[in-house]
């Protein structure tokens, strides 16, 4: 008997992860229940296998596209580009930032989910892997995080490592790119904040491979996404330098 008296399940982190990975796709003005990519992730987190049965209050409204739409206001709220949203989930505040500023690792992550359970092979049992780091300074790649569901996470070491090396030899740490510094324009708010991009697309690389300084890029929130726009590749430092200059 299907058990209809209890509120649906909460988000799951891989869950999130899709929803997010959308949010980022959409054009902020015109997220609504109609889109098809709204319809048809619903569809998707309907069907995966990470929710048993029992524990789905109302199967009618599990996922659906009214409740997706709903928590892409929920992700909008934690948008400082953009205003208006609905705010006060906390799983979408810890997925936000754990992804703002790595958006090509949440491409990879999405995919892979995406991937995995149309061949079958989603499995939401999670594994425990150390992460260790050599004294070269470059981190692994390609760690397993769910069974069947392969998911490369990134080392948040080096990245710390990368600023605390440029802020030492610059004093500040500011866009490569454009030299927008957060500090300058928000106060103490933007202190020490900038994002750091991956030169090299963590999709593309095998597992164990390594994520070295030079691979690194320390861009504003604006350079970081429009690096990424393009369609037909991620640009390079030299080429957005080169679209800021004309």
């Amino acid at each position: 008997m299907e058990n209809n008296s209890q509120r649906n399940p909460d988000w799951t982190r891989d869950e999130l992860i899709l929803a997010l990975n959308l949010y980022f796709k959409m054009e902020k003005g015109k997220m609504n229940k109609t889109d098809s990519r709204v319809i048809e992730l619903s569809q998707l987190l309907r069907t995966l296998p990470i929710h048993k049965k029992n524990d789905i209050g109302n199967l009618d409204t599990f996922r659906n596209v009214n409740g997706f739409a709903m928590k892409l206001g929920n992700i909008k709220g934690y948008d400082p580009t953009t205003p208006g949203g609905l705010r006060k989930d906390k799983g979408v505040e810890r997925i936000w930032e754990e992804f703002y500023e790595n958006q090509d690792e949440l491409h990879a992550i999405a995919q892979s989910i995406w991937d995995n359970h149309k061949v079958g092979e989603y499995s939401y049992k999670k594994i425990k892997l150390d992460i260790q780091i050599d004294e070269n300074l470059a981190a692994p790649e390609g760690v397993l995080n769910l069974k069947k569901h392969f998911v490369r996470e990134r080392n948040s070491k080096i990245v710390r490592t990368k600023k605390k090396q440029f802020k030492k030899k610059y004093g500040i740490l500011s866009c490569e790119a454009c030299n927008f510094n957060f500090e300058s324009k928000y106060g103490s708010l933007g202190t020490d904040y900038i994002e750091c991009h991956h030169t090299i697309p963590i999709s593309s690389m095998e597992p164990g491979e390594k994520t070295k300084l030079k691979d690194l890029v320390l861009l504003c929130a604006n350079c970081h996404r429009m690096v990424h726009r393009s369609k037909k590749k991620i640009l390079s430092l030299k080429e957005i330098k080169n679209i800021i200059k004309n």
